[in-house]
């Protein structure tokens, strides 16, 4: 069925709006995580930006852009 403005729950199959609503996790600052909590890391994953490469870590609920210090240089 083709996308069109305003379409309804009801046009697209539950899975394809689950897969929507979590393939973009929120960004937090390293600064807005707590000292001494555990976060499980599901994925660490080599990203480039416009301020060069960089390392992502996606937790449970959010990612967070870890300090470019965490990259090794060759």
């Amino acid at each position: 069925m083709p996308y069109r403005l305003g379409a309804t729950e009801q046009q697209f199959p539950s899975s394809a709006s689950n897969k929507l609503e979590h393939a973009f996790k929120p960004t937090k600052s390293i600064k807005d995580l707590v000292v001494g909590k555990k976060y499980p890391i599901c994925k660490i994953k080599k990203v480039t930006t416009k301020h060069g490469d960089t390392l992502v870590a996606e937790l449970n609920d959010c990612q967070v852009y870890l300090p470019k210090r965490l990259i090794a240089t060759t």
